[in-house]
């Protein structure tokens, strides 16, 4: 199967394997922001045969990772409240 979508700033295409198992297998994604229309093209190949295993699903930081900390934004009385 071939999908195309249009949209303001970009095209792209989606080739979808027929069959038991539908797997997307080729997307083009042109931009529309360039006179010259530049193409990014990847081809896509799945192993299906071998699952992966929990330890390649792991997430390993680096040795230089640091935690980003979430923050809660209190509001002042009365301002950003809900109406």
């Amino acid at each position: 199967m071939h999908y195309a979508f249009r949209q303001d700033k970009v095209d792209w295409q989606l080739w979808v394997e027929d069959g038991a198992m539908p797997l997307p297998c080729k997307i083009v994604i042109t931009s529309k922001e360039d006179p010259t229309m530049p193409q990014y093209t990847a081809v896509l190949h799945w192993t299906t045969q071998t699952p992966p295993s929990a330890a390649d699903l792991a997430f390993n930081p680096p040795a230089d990772a640091h935690r980003i900390t979430m923050a809660e934004i209190k509001t002042a009385a009365g301002k950003g409240d809900a109406q």
